[in-house]
């Protein structure tokens, strides 16, 4: 079987080992690039964004950016003026090739991962 035919459970199973980084719709810009910030030690390609523990988007880098540049007073923008509501979640037990679809279609290589429609990691380019 091909890998994009595998569930992502399957596929990539380490990435439910690790931490899942999320920020809250009423959450600052700064707390969210915060995350995002490129360290030495850690690289986030990705936030969930959760409403108490349900999901409802992702933000990235990308977002951020965007924001600073469009708007005027970013300094008290909320991860709410920012988030892309598009995918909330991909369920684990969805093929990996669906979720690269995703990728594609949204220019966003990143992706929350659910399973019972709670947040269990996150997938990006790189698990690949």
């Amino acid at each position: 079987m091909a890998i994009e035919q595998k569930p992502i459970r399957e596929a990539v199973p380490h990435i439910f080992r690790r931490p899942v980084l999320s920020v809250e719709p009423h959450d600052s810009l700064l707390k969210a690039g915060t995350f995002l910030a490129i360290g030495p030690q850690i690289y986030v390609d990705g936030l969930v964004v959760l409403d108490g523990t349900s999901p409802v988007g992702r933000i990235g880098g990308k977002s951020i950016i965007k924001h600073i540049l469009e708007s005027r007073e970013w300094q008290y923008a909320k991860v709410t003026d920012m988030v892309d509501r598009s995918v909330y979640g991909v369920d684990a037990g969805s093929n990996l090739g669906y979720a690269l679809d995703i990728f594609d279609e949204t220019r966003f290589a990143f992706v929350p991962v659910t399973i019972n429609y709670k947040i269990a990691a996150s997938l990006t380019i790189r698990d690949m």
